[in-house]
C-alpha cells in the first residue's frame, strides 16, 4: 500500500470519527429534557385557564390563557431551548399589570420522545396559537402578537415571515441562521472551526435536508409589523451580532436594544428589560 493510499485512508477515518462525534453531540443536544418546573400562573396570583389547540399538521398542544381586564392586546409567549412555558412565567406579571392578555404555550418539542428542531417544525405551533387566539370572541378586534427568546425568538420570526400572521414581534437574542449559530457554538465550546462542515452535515440528518429554509434571516424581510430585537453583549449561546444583523434586514417600524448581560437578559436586568418591552408595546401596539 503506497503512501498516498495510506494518507487518504487516514483522512477518511479521521473525518468519519469527527463527523460521528459531532453528529452524536448534536443528536444528544436536540433530545435533552426540558426544565422540569411545575410552576403555574397561580404562583404569581394570576387567574388562568388551560386551553388546548391543534396545529395544521395535527399535533395537539396546550397553553395557559391569562386574560387581562379590558386588554390592550394579546401577547403569545413562547419559550426557548430547554425551557418550558412554566420557566418563563416571570414575564406574565408585568405584562398582565401592563394591561396585556397573555397566552403561554407548549411547543411540540416539549412532548416526551420528541426532539427540538430549532424552529424547523415549531413555527407551525406559533401559527396555530395565533389562529386559536384570533378565534376567541373576546379577541376579535384585538391586536395579537408574539413575545419570545432565543430559539423561540428565531422561531417566531420564521413563523411571522412565513405566514404574515401576528401584529407585532418581540424577539430577544434570536439567532439569524444555522451557519452563524453553529459557528458561534463551536467557538464557545473551544472546538476548531474546521468542525463546522461536519456540524452542518449532521444537521442535515437531524433537522432535515431543507432546514436552512427555516431561518430568521430569510424571513424577517417579509415582516411588515413592528419588531423589537434584543441582543446581549456577553451572550455565550447566540452570536451577539445576530440580532443587529436581523435588525438591519428588518422593515420599519423596528427597534433594537443591546443589553450588557449574558444570554438571559431578563435575569440580569429585569427592570430595563420590562421597560423595553412595555415601551415598545405601548408605542407600537396600543
Amino acid at each position: 500500500m503506497n503512501i498516498l493510499v495510506v494518507l487518504l485512508l487516514s483522512i477518511a477515518i479521521i473525518s468519519f470519527a469527527i463527523f460521528f462525534y459531532i453528529w452524536y453531540r448534536l443528536r444528544k443536544s436536540l433530545r435533552v429534557a426540558s426544565d422540569p418546573s411545575k410552576d403555574t400562573p397561580s404562583k404569581y396570583h394570576l387567574k388562568y385557564e388551560t386551553r388546548s389547540f391543534k396545529t395544521a399538521d395535527g399535533i395537539s398542544l396546550s397553553g395557559w390563557y391569562i386574560p387581562a381586564k379590558n386588554p390592550k392586546a394579546v401577547v403569545i409567549c413562547i419559550h426557548g431551548y430547554v425551557d418550558t412555558k412554566a420557566t418563563i412565567l416571570d414575564h406574565a406579571v408585568y405584562l398582565h399589570d401592563g394591561g396585556y392578555t397573555t397566552f403561554f404555550i407548549d411547543l411540540r418539542s416539549d412532548h416526551p420522545k420528541t426532539k427540538y428542531t430549532l424552529g424547523v417544525q415549531e413555527w407551525k405551533d406559533i401559527e396555530a396559537a395565533y389562529e386559536y387566539m384570533k378565534s376567541l370572541p373576546e379577541n376579535k378586534n384585538k391586536k395579537i402578537g408574539f413575545f419570545s427568546g432565543s430559539m423561540g425568538a428565531a422561531t417566531v420570526l420564521v413563523a411571522t415571515g412565513k405566514t404574515n400572521k401576528g401584529d407585532f414581534v418581540i424577539a430577544s437574542v434570536p439567532y439569524a441562521n444555522f451557519k452563524r449559530l453553529f459557528a458561534h457554538q463551536l467557538r464557545a465550546e473551544k472546538l476548531p472551526p474546521f468542525f463546522l462542515p461536519f456540524l452542518r452535515l449532521a444537521a442535515l440528518l437531524e433537522l432535515g435536508l431543507h432546514h436552512d429554509k427555516h431561518i430568521p434571516s430569510k424571513y424577517i424581510g417579509r415582516i411588515t409589523k413592528p419588531v423589537l430585537l434584543m441582543a446581549a453583549t456577553h451572550d455565550k449561546m447566540v452570536n451577539k451580532q445576530d440580532a443587529k444583523h436581523l435588525f438591519d434586514l428588518a422593515n420599519d417600524p423596528k427597534h433594537f436594544w443591546q443589553a450588557d448581560t449574558g444570554h438571559v437578559i431578563f435575569k440580569e436586568k429585569p427592570e430595563e428589560f420590562k421597560k423595553q418591552v412595555l415601551g415598545f408595546l405601548d408605542r407600537y401596539v396600543v
